[in-house]
């Protein structure tokens, strides 16, 4: 296995969410989607989970997407509002957390 950069697994994590908003029976969530990529920004890291905790609220609520397909993909649904910290679980269980602060808004 070749060795993984942190940084760039962040930068790609943080920089290929998507943010995708609606509302749900009265209550504001959204839903963010993207790859996860290895150090060379080319190789997509396969069964890696992508992880949301949020900044404010709940400090111990994780929101955790399903292992990233052959692609890297992953999506996450049903998320409130609100600031998250970012962070990537790999296959060995290392977790990489990022620097940047996803926002998911609503509407």
């Amino acid at each position: 296995m070749r060795k993984i950069m942190p940084l760039a697994i962040f930068v790609c994590a943080a920089l290929l969410m998507i943010p995708n908003v609606g509302h749900a029976q009265g209550e504001e969530f959204g839903s963010v989607a993207g790859f996860i990529y290895d150090g060379d920004g080319e190789s997509p890291i396969k069964e890696a989970k992508v992880i949301l905790k949020p900044v404010n609220g709940d400090q111990k609520k994780e929101y955790e997407s399903e292992p990233t397909g052959d692609t890297g993909d992953y999506q996450l649904s049903g998320l409130p509002a609100g600031n998250y910290v970012a962070a990537v679980r790999i296959k060995s269980g290392k977790v990489y957390t990022t620097l940047s602060v996803v926002k998911i808004t609503a509407g």
